[in-house]
């Protein structure tokens, strides 16, 4: 799950670390204005190096580890654990009155994480409970804080999936050249709705390309539906990854992605040549071709 950043993120990511919350759509709210305006991050990461500069740095780093999944639960290493509470603890203690920003900088780094071998664990459950509060704090029906579940991830499956959750991952296996190799996990069929409206996500992998993308032969690229729920604010976010290359769209709020619409952001990586079932092949484009969904 991508993380939060900007103002939102600021806002969104330090309760989560300091409190271990979501907090109610008017506190959200509130905080949302100072933070969006110039200087307005700063100035919120001030109000938190004040209000915790009598804090025992001991006591707010195990609270901000915890709230921030740093923990052998969360699938850290003991080891690691101890060595963080450590240092975030000395780094209290060293500046007493810049708590906030400190939190403020771990918050940051650990939400870039993701798929890192010693914390990438803990970067995608806080990264999942960061938007599970975005989502609860923007309901105006939650006038107080509350701890909603984190969002869900799912992987594809080589079969037909039918699933509802926030985020998904998948595969276009191209080994077998113009037809879906047997690792190919974005199949047709594939019916998949996000539930959180800002922060739906799909992230697909491109393997075995050595015969679609470089080359003037076009592949068959799999076709599956990203349907935002009703009333979503925002577009799914849909990304494809090539040899550490990435290519990334929006699809509109309430649109479903047309098989033309996921061939041209796969052959927005440069050098592509890949055709969508049913549509012609384009080459090396390197921008959504006009009149798509995205």
């Amino acid at each position: 799950m991508p993380a939060l950043i900007g103002a939102i993120g600021t806002v969104v990511n330090m309760n989560q670390a300091v409190y271990g919350n979501a907090m109610g759509n008017p506190a959200y709210q509130s905080q949302l204005a100072v933070a969006s305006a110039t200087g307005g991050q700063a100035s919120l990461i001030s109000g938190y190096n004040a209000s915790l500069a009598s804090t025992a740095a001991a006591t707010l780093a195990t609270t901000v580890m915890n709230n921030m999944f740093v923990t052998v639960a969360a699938g850290v290493t003991q080891a690691n654990v101890t060595a963080l509470t450590t240092a975030l603890t000395q780094a209290f203690a060293a500046y007493p009155t810049a708590k906030g920003q400190v939190i403020s900088n771990l918050a940051n780094l650990l939400g870039g994480l993701e798929g890192e071998a010693s914390w990438g664990a803990a970067a995608t459950a806080f990264n999942n409970q960061a938007a599970a509060d975005f989502v609860y704090s923007t309901n105006t029906a939650n006038t107080n804080a509350g701890v909603p579940s984190a969002v869900s991830t799912y992987t594809l499956t080589t079969g037909i999936d039918t699933q509802t959750a926030t985020a998904f991952t998948g595969t276009i296996d191209f080994a077998g050249g113009i037809t879906a190799g047997a690792n190919t996990t974005m199949n047709p069929g594939d019916q998949l709705t996000g539930t959180s409206g800002l922060v739906d996500a799909l992230s697909v992998s491109l393997i075995n390309a050595g015969g679609a993308i470089g080359t003037a032969t076009p592949a068959v690229a799999q076709v599956l539906a990203v349907t935002q729920p009703a009333g979503g604010t925002a577009g799914n976010v849909v990304t494809f990854s090539y040899n550490g290359v990435q290519s990334t769209y929006v699809v509109g709020a309430n649109v479903t992605a047309t098989a033309l619409a996921f061939q041209n952001a796969i052959n927005a990586i440069a050098g592509s040549n890949i055709a969508a079932a049913g549509a012609a092949g384009v080459t090396n484009v390197t921008a959504p071709v006009a009149g798509t969904a995205f």
